[in-house]
């Protein structure tokens, strides 16, 4: 215990409040956190560059390894202090609705999930972080560690409840998430230009498949030229 935390353990007790030891504290973390295993690595993150594009550099990453088990567990906590609840209706008894927002705050961006089924939802207390980076905000550096935990996330189940994923957050953080190019963006969706190419080849095809079935194949002729 440093010295700080001293002083405020003597200040605690001159009030007649009585304050768990730094050791304690921390077993009891640790007990209470053993399911929530959290790593960190080093990974390739997007920087922007002053003369435009990006560049890529390794900047630090911590997440839950099992966004899963996470959420169960904080499930459990909140059934055995009966804490859930279904809106009178507003969520169907057989689901579970969770909320999932990122947002960067100073050097780093943090990805949290809520639990809608309690009585405040959009509490700060109840906001849990799972994936925090010392990156910016930008679409690529938002897919390490979030989508394929969100799609396994979307297909699991709690005690016989459907866990239902609802994305949330400022719109330029679910345009990131969504694939969308913004409100002044060319094309709805980011890429857009090469899904319509797409669509047109499949169009053009399908128009020559007409003209074949219609008028047989075409017959190309040749003219010469009159000198």
């Amino acid at each position: 215990m440093n010295c700080d935390e001293s002083l405020y353990s003597r200040w605690m007790k001159s009030w007649g409040a009585n304050m768990a030891s730094e050791g304690k504290q921390r077993s009891l973390m640790k007990s209470q956190l053993s399911e929530l295993p959290v790593e960190g690595e080093s990974v390739p993150f997007a920087f922007n560059l002053k003369r435009g594009g990006y560049e890529l550099c390794p900047a630090p990453l911590a997440y839950a390894n099992d966004l899963q088990s996470m959420l169960f567990h904080l499930l459990e906590e909140k059934q055995r202090l009966n804490q859930l609840t279904w809106h009178n209706g507003v969520i169907p008894d057989n689901e579970i609705w969770v909320k999932i927002g990122g947002d960067k705050g100073g050097s780093s961006f943090k990805t949290s999930i809520q639990v809608v089924n309690i009585d405040k939802p959009n509490s700060v207390r109840n906001s849990c972080v799972f994936v925090v980076f010392e990156a910016p905000d930008c679409s690529s550096n938002l897919h390490h560690k979030i989508h394929d935990q969100i799609d396994h996330l979307q297909n699991s189940c709690w005690r016989g409840y459907t866990i239902r994923v609802f994305m949330s957050g400022d719109y330029e953080f679910l345009c990131y998430m969504y694939g969308l190019s913004g409100a002044s963006g060319m094309y709805m969706y980011m890429y857009m230009h090469i899904i319509i190419k797409f669509h047109l080849s499949i169009i053009r095809s399908s128009l020559l498949l007409i003209v074949f079935y219609i008028t047989g194949p075409i017959k190309y002729s040749t003219c010469s030229t009159i000198q």
